[in-house]
């Protein structure tokens, strides 16, 4: 996205026509007029949600958790059971993790799991799906407002026809807003979109291998082979009986307790 922003801004400098190419009015009727009806057609919390996932994406930040993190936890549940795997969750930085570690921690059964941590998936993927909702509706408004501008440009120079000196103005207004809502939709919003949508996919994929990962604790699975597993996207097996240690008993707490999760925003 910035590669293009810069591939067009070098053309237009080449040609020394940096001036020509700024219209404030044809700016503020096309960046404007999407903002505003974007806006109208969607909650102002969801907008918000947006911009910070956008910024979240853009700042690059380190995925969930690693399969070795998942494994190394393993290994702590399967030496020191509860007390230590307890130890362990205060230094886990995934949200999402530590508060699978926590349902094992407070003896959850396997399918009490497996449930809160799929609505937290499914309020993920609902999430996500409502930003690329909210993009895919400017990319169509971004257009539309630039033909709104050039059809306020074309006004105004039918109306200057007595006055030819008036005329250039209007002229360029007209042909700026569609450029605008032209490179708005297609070298921002369109590039924006796609980029969240794969990270999307990955954030997700990695929420089920986290999932996949927390069963297996529960489970007392070798550490290595939940390694494997997870570095080779394999399946959770059926559970495998645990390892016999004494658990305890589950805290009175709902979904993620005290564990600080904050759950996904619809």
């Amino acid at each position: 996205m910035l590669l293009g922003v810069g591939v067009v801004g070098v053309f237009v400098l080449a040609g020394g026509l940096v001036g020509g190419f700024l219209n404030l009015p044809s700016l503020l009727i096309t960046l404007g007029g999407t903002i505003a009806a974007g806006c109208l057609a969607f909650p102002a919390s969801k907008i918000a949600d947006l911009l910070r996932r956008i910024g979240e994406v853009l700042a690059d930040k380190p995925g969930l958790a690693t399969p070795q993190e998942i494994a190394r936890l393993s290994a702590v549940y399967r030496v020191g059971g509860v007390p230590r795997l307890e130890d362990a969750e205060r230094s886990i930085r995934s949200p999402f993790l530590k508060f699978g570690v926590g349902l094992v921690v407070d003896a959850y059964d396997r399918s009490v799991i497996e449930e809160w941590m799929s609505a937290e998936i499914g309020r993920s993927r609902a999430r996500f799906e409502s930003h690329q909702r909210i993009l895919r509706t400017l990319v169509k408004l971004a257009p539309a407002f630039g033909l709104v501008g050039t059809i306020i440009g074309l006004v105004m120079m039918f109306r200057s026809l007595a006055d030819p000196s008036q005329m250039g103005p209007a002229v360029s207004m007209a042909l700026l807003t569609t450029l605008y809502g032209v490179l708005l939709a297609n070298l921002i919003l369109l590039p924006l979109s796609a980029h969240l949508r794969e990270r999307s996919e990955e954030d997700l994929s990695e929420m089920e291998a986290i999932l996949d990962g927390v069963l297996m604790i529960h489970e007392a699975v070798n550490p290595k082979l939940i390694a494997r597993r997870l570095a080779s996207g394999e399946a959770v097996a059926s559970p495998a009986g645990g390892n016999g240690q004494p658990q305890a008993a589950p805290r009175q707490a709902g979904p993620g307790g005290d564990r600080g999760y904050a759950p996904a925003r619809a």
